[in-house]
């Protein structure tokens, strides 16, 4: 596929979609099998999500975002565990590789989301934490159903746009522990 052609079967369609997550140079079976798996950490956090939503307790939906925070930090998200450790080896599948910054991006715009949700809750604001929990649930669910994650979409579009963005940094950046400066790419080659 040429880089400006768009997806013209479905598993191409399929395989764009998980490279706008990050998930890069992936065989046709990992395509298929990872698309499944990495549908269970969002479906985990529609559900909690939701029940918080239902319950109105800040302290249900509160107690995702440490999940969340790990997500964008740690190369797997929490909720892979499962596939990760045990159902993949029933199905003999691929294990997930480690999240890329797309992704992790997700994660940290879930932590901030949440956040969000928890303090309107707490703010005795019902209107704003319901509409917050129903854009989430929505946008958490187009993963789920379609694939297609809209913040590793919004942060793709925007390092084409802006460059490289800080959180990517973030994420891959190692610290020179002499002066605290970055190392660059050349220097952790080396």
């Amino acid at each position: 596929m040429k880089a400006n052609e768009g997806p013209s079967c479905p598993l191409d369609r399929l395989r764009w979609k998980l490279q706008l997550q990050g998930f890069n140079g992936l065989s046709d079976g990992e395509v298929t099998t990872l698309s499944w798996a990495l549908k269970v950490a969002p479906a985990f956090c529609v559900v909690w999500v939701s029940i918080g939503g239902w319950f109105e307790s800040p302290f249900i939906v509160g107690t995702l975002i440490p999940f969340a925070f790990l997500g964008a930090v740690l190369p797997w998200h929490p909720f892979d565990v499962p596939y990760q450790w045990f159902f993949r080896r029933w199905i003999n599948g691929p294990a997930i590789p480690s999240y890329g910054a797309p992704r992790r991006f997700a994660c940290a715009v879930a932590t901030v989301w949440l956040g969000a949700i928890v303090l309107a809750m707490l703010m005795a604001h019902a209107v704003v934490a319901d509409l917050l929990i129903g854009l989430f649930v929505v946008t958490a669910m187009m993963p789920v159903l379609f694939d297609f994650c809209v913040p590793s979409f919004i942060y793709q579009i925007s390092t084409a746009l802006f460059g490289r963005m800080h959180f990517a940094a973030f994420a891959t950046t190692r610290l020179d522990s002499s002066n605290g400066e970055p190392i660059s790419d050349e220097e952790r080659r080396m």
